[in-house]
């Protein structure tokens, strides 16, 4: 047999064969990759369908208008990037937390609508109101708050960025302290703190090595900071001690003083014999009874008296029933109840009248008729100017500083008092905001008037009534006296606040404002004379004010008469 090795025979294909064999594998290949294609795009069109689900019922208009960016952003990357370098994951989790944190905000409106069931007819009263607080709502805080809410509070809030709120900010804050301002940026600038931003495109400060940011948009803001967003405003119901409430309370918001214009009418009923003392004085203590315990009282003198009980007594007034309770349960005796608040503070605003002497004093019903009648009037020594002397002096109805200006004795005036600052209860400042024709905020602290330390302020006070008694043509309310300090205040009667008066004087004069209320002429509350020239001769001011009282008495000394009379009837 011959040596070799077998080889098999060539297997021969037509080109027809391996043509077909060809297109089979692509075809294959063909299919796989529109497999791969469709499955990639059914992904993409789920993603876009999620998108296209979303919802924002009820969002702040910060959060939607982010919140659409974002979407819109997703939508373009999903529909951009090649199906095999899509990542959604990252995107979608960005989505479900801004999804989350919108659903979040937008329970607010819960808050919103319970706002607003406080307007119109049938509006539900506050069940927070208290005695000595009120809750207020209304058209402008429901706007303020609904601004808060579609902001997140955000400070200059524009295209989706905004400054964060000082969280301390208080808007009676001292000027510069650090609650004095609105906003984290004002606060750290004016710490000299540098800002900068970051590669994100929000600023941030360094603040002891750590970045504090300073801005952000609305899904930078903390959830669940606005829980007391749609609570009404409180405020504290104002309070008066009794001489104001005498000197100012008004029935109706408006008009001459309630209480002042009937002690008047009951001193001038037992000066001519009408009334007797007690009876005039419990007239009007009646009077003030009404607007604490009527149908309709006030809500500030209910307040006032309030306060004025528990200073006293040392004790919540609300707590009186418990303060029985708990000593009946005890088996202790029942301790004695107080005088109410009303009875108390009722008493002391008639008190102010002087209809009759005030208990301690020495004082009764036999005195003479003349005795009878200075009582009426409470003419006494004093060691203080009226309360009318600083109050007026800083009363808006009147343009002190022009009066002053143009009076010679504004000078002496000034002398006597001097600015302090006024203060909240809490123990910050009170302020005032001032708004420029450029809308430029100005925040100034709040000053009042007071007696300066130190004074020779004992004298005596000459409370004329009904007496007809004229000064440079002016009738006389009363008439202080101050030896110590060579000044008599001499008060004027029969002006209103924001009435202009009489139209008298010349320019210049003591009793005259030029330019108050508008330009027109008009009577000062009152005026300031000297008793005595440097020489120690009498004033001519002085002179002329005992020519007045001759003139209305009848006998020569009647003003030096008055003022013993006085001081010896304490």
């Amino acid at each position: 047999m011959a040596n070799y090795n077998y080889v098999a025979p060539i297997e021969y294909k037509s080109y027809s064969e391996m043509n077909k064999e060809r297109l089979a594998a692509k075809a294959e290949r063909d299919a796989l990759k529109v497999q791969r294609l469709s499955a990639g795009d059914k992904q993409r069109q789920k993603y876009l369908d999620q998108l296209s689900g979303l919802k924002t019922e009820g969002w702040s208009t910060a959060h939607r208008d982010e919140f659409l960016v974002q979407v819109e952003d997703a939508r373009r990357y999903i529909q951009n990037t090649p199906i095999n370098q899509l990542d959604f994951g990252p995107v979608s989790d960005a989505i479900i937390r801004m999804q989350g944190l919108g659903d979040s905000h937008a329970k607010l409106r819960t808050g919103q609508t319970e706002y607003e069931t406080h307007f119109g007819v049938n509006a539900v009263d506050s069940e927070d109101d208290t005695w000595d607080a009120t809750t207020t709502y209304d058209s402008e805080g429901w706007e303020k708050r609904l601004n808060t809410f579609n902001n997140v509070g955000l400070i200059n809030y524009s295209n989706g960025r905004g400054d964060f709120p000082n969280p301390n900010y208080d808007p009676n804050a001292e000027p510069g302290t650090e609650g004095s301002f609105r906003s984290v940026r004002e606060m750290l600038e004016s710490q000299g703190i540098a800002i900068e931003t970051g590669p994100d495109g929000k600023d941030y400060a360094n603040v002891n090595g750590q970045q504090v940011p300073v801005n952000g948009g609305a899904f930078d803001v903390a959830d669940g900071g606005f829980g007391n967003l749609w609570n009404g405003d409180k405020k504290t119901r104002e309070t008066h001690a009794p001489v104001d409430t005498y000197l100012n309370f008004k029935a109706d918001g408006d008009g001459s003083s309630l209480f002042k214009t009937l002690g008047t009418n009951y001193l001038r009923m037992v000066t001519n014999g009408e009334e007797d003392q007690d009876t005039a004085h419990d007239k009007l203590k009646a009077n003030v009874m009404v607007y604490l315990t009527g149908q309709d009282p006030s809500a500030s003198l209910r307040a006032s008296a309030i306060r004025m009980w528990e200073d006293k007594y040392k004790m919540e007034w609300e707590a009186m029933n418990e303060h029985i309770a708990r000593a009946e349960a005890a088996g202790g005796d029942i301790p004695p109840i107080p005088e109410t608040p009303w009875e108390m503070y009722a008493e002391a605003v008639a008190q102010e009248a002087g209809l009759k002497a005030k208990p301690g004093t020495n004082r009764n019903r036999n005195q003479t008729n003349q005795d009878r009648a200075l009582l009426a009037f409470t003419s006494r020594s004093v060691d203080r100017p009226d309360t009318q002397f600083t109050r007026e002096l800083g009363a808006e109805d009147f343009d002190w500083d022009e009066a002053l200006r143009l009076s010679e004795r504004g000078v002496e005036i000034l002398d006597l008092v001097e600015e302090v600052p006024v203060y909240n209860e809490d123990g910050s400042r009170k302020t005032t905001q001032e708004t420029d024709s450029d809308g430029n905020v100005t925040t100034k602290g709040v000053y009042k008037n007071k007696l300066k330390e130190g004074l020779d302020w004992d004298g005596t006070r000459l409370n004329l009534g009904a007496d007809d008694v004229e000064f440079d043509d002016v009738g006389l309310d009363n008439v202080e006296v101050f030896p110590g300090l060579n000044i008599a205040i001499v008060y004027a009667t029969g002006y209103i606040g924001g009435n202009v008066g009489l139209d008298i004087g010349e320019h210049g004069d003591a009793w005259r404002f030029n330019r108050m209320f508008g330009g027109s002429k008009g009577v000062a509350p009152y005026t300031i004379i000297n008793l005595t020239n440097e020489d120690g001769s009498i004033h001519n001011d002085y002179e002329r004010l005992q020519t007045s009282f001759t003139r209305a008495y009848g006998t020569t000394n009647a003003l030096q008469d008055k003022l013993r009379e006085a001081e010896e009837a304490e």
